[in-house]
């Protein structure tokens, strides 16, 4: 019964694979549009965009072909962590860019009546040189607290060391909280 199971378990196994190799080689025009969903990279691996792939079709030593799907991705695609061994630091440490913020932090004007409080959360890359690009906010208050926290996130820019994995400096996806409290 147990040798009944397991053989049909493989058969439905082997069948599945080879229908998505069937499907990998029929041309693109001929595949239904699927909607991918969005993958969130998962912490200490590197966020790298959809990857390429073509198939190579190797004999084996019986005759019988066997169809392997290859990544034929660009290895010029930078890659960006999510997290890393050494993560990037503000220069004087992270109360350092809590006083760096909150000096700079001014409430925006023609807020009039807006009677906001609480953190707006902004990401951004750190490069291999400790630059700053492509800030965006995660977690925003309304759009007037989140101008201002992208104006002082973007204060920022060379004050931090890079991050580093395996020894070397390497770009990092970096978020910071940007508090708006009422006084």
């Amino acid at each position: 019964m147990k040798l009944l199971l397991l053989l049909t378990l493989l058969c439905l196994l082997s069948g599945e694979a080879w229908a998505q190799v069937k499907q990998a080689n029929t041309p693109a025009a001929a595949q239904p549009r699927q909607k991918q969903a969005q993958k969130k990279p998962l912490p200490g691996k590197p966020h790298i965009e959809n990857p390429n792939l073509s198939t190579v079709t190797v004999v084996s030593d019986h005759g019988q072909q066997v169809y392997c799907l290859k990544d034929t991705t660009s290895r010029t695609t930078p890659i960006i962590y999510n997290y890393v061994r050494q993560m990037p630091a503000f220069v004087g440490g992270h109360e350092a860019m809590m006083a760096f913020l909150g000096r700079n932090l001014r409430w925006p004007e023609n807020s009039g009546r807006i009677c906001v409080e609480g953190r707006v959360f902004v990401n951004f890359i750190v490069g291999k040189e400790g630059r700053l690009r492509e800030f965006k906010v995660l977690k925003g208050l309304h759009p007037l607290f989140d101008a201002e926290a992208l104006r002082v996130a973007r204060l920022l820019n060379g004050r931090f060391t890079a991050g580093t994995q395996d020894g070397r400096a390497v770009e990092v996806y970096y978020t910071v909280p940007v508090t708006f409290r009422i006084k």
